[in-house]
């Protein structure tokens, strides 16, 4: 064997360890022989052989064990000792040329990440080395935004403050950019959720609403744009509204807008406008809260727009629908509480959708006043 292969010192070989430095790529070979563990990393004819010395002694190799998880050599040699090895492996391939390089550990998580910026602008996330979830994930942070300017140097770290990931990126042209990301909510501290899948940017939504108060969007699932992002739309005082006890969330196409609707404890409708590129911003409450009802008479809530007919319609499950004239009265018809308002923007029109244990009532507004 040893004569099919010039470049290697023609010597009895004592042991041989193939492993995949690259999946589904040319394996890298190891043999130990009397001198020493060679390795050749693109076998075939020609191929080329190097001493594989890093902290090993110069001696005759009696056996080599390899393990594939961890990627661990064990090299025993004649009368020196025994030997363990880590041997490198490439996690991913770039396609783009390489400019900087930053690698950090995240306690919250369990993995291992690593950023890497690109000549496109990209900063690619790498995450690997969890032992609860083996495997490696990648995806570029800021598919939609690429860095202006060439980076020069990265660096990344896990702040357990404000639950996020930060890559620090410095760009030739002498600015320094932060790219946030990852963030876990608190165990318990999520009350309400409501998800959407918004045709206009190709995302699915989540907008989760938590105990301190905090409504968050969270976008992901975008194939042309892998990985997810986060953002705070708004933050609503705890001791005023109580806390919240539903939400729902939609896009409506006519304004550009994605909506968030929020039920609070003290009985108000919230409104959060945002994402719509013709009109940056996030907007609360532009009008005002939504509708009032009862403190604490919300039990659940639900909305969506309906393109047929041009209203948003949020359905509410009431816990007790009380009269405005007998506030400890429980109504026995609606109607004797609930009018359409008039001359009013948005304009609002409750009505009763069904009559269970508990009533639904749907409210439908509009972007422009309507004579009813």
């Amino acid at each position: 064997m040893a004569g099919r292969w010039r470049n290697l010192p023609n010597l009895f070989l004592k042991a041989l360890v193939i492993y995949h430095a690259v999946p589904n790529a040319d394996p890298t070979l190891l043999v130990g022989n009397e001198v020493g563990v060679f390795a050749c990393h693109r076998p075939g004819p020609g191929a080329f052989w190097e001493l594989y010395e890093v902290g090993l002694p110069e001696a005759r190799i009696t056996d080599l064990e390899f393990e594939t998880r961890t990627l661990r050599l064990t090299v025993a040699t004649w009368g020196r000792g025994v030997f363990q090895i880590l041997l490198p492996r490439v996690l991913t391939k770039i396609n783009a040329p390489l400019l900087a390089f930053g690698a950090y550990d995240n306690p919250s998580d369990g993995y291992q990440h690593a950023l890497v910026a690109t000549a496109d602008g990209l900063v690619t996330e790498i995450y690997f080395g969890n032992p609860t979830f083996p495997g490696l994930g990648e995806g570029p942070l800021n598919a939609a935004s690429p860095l202006p300017g060439l980076v020069v140097g990265i660096a990344g770290y896990f702040n357990p403050v404000d639950g996020y990931q930060h890559a620090i990126a410095a760009t030739r042209d002498g600015f320094v950019h932060e790219l946030r990301y990852g963030n876990h909510f608190d165990s318990d501290s999520i009350v309400a959720l409501a998800g959407y899948f918004n045709p206009a940017d190709g995302f699915q939504h989540a907008i989760v609403a938590t105990r301190d108060g905090k409504v968050t969007e969270v976008f992901f699932g975008n194939p042309q744009f892998p990985g997810t992002g986060v953002d705070v739309l708004a933050t609503f005082p705890i001791d005023i509204v109580g806390g919240f006890v539903g939400v729902a969330g939609y896009h409506d196409p006519r304004d550009g807008f994605q909506h968030a609707l929020l039920a609070t404890l003290d009985g108000a409708l919230h409104e959060i406008k945002f994402a719509n590129p013709a009109q940056p911003g996030i907007f609360v409450d532009p009008q005002g809260p939504v509708h009032h009802f009862d403190s604490e008479s919300i039990f659940a809530l639900t909305g969506y727009f309906n393109p047929s007919d041009g209203f948003h319609t949020p359905l509410l499950l009431p816990v007790t629908v009380k009269s405005p004239k007998s506030p400890s009265a429980t109504q026995s018809s609606p109607a004797q509480a609930w009018t359409c308002l008039r001359n009013s923007t948005p304009v609002l029109c409750p009505g009763l959708l069904a009559t269970l244990p508990r009533m639904v009532f749907s409210i439908f507004w509009s972007c422009s006043p309507i004579a009813w």
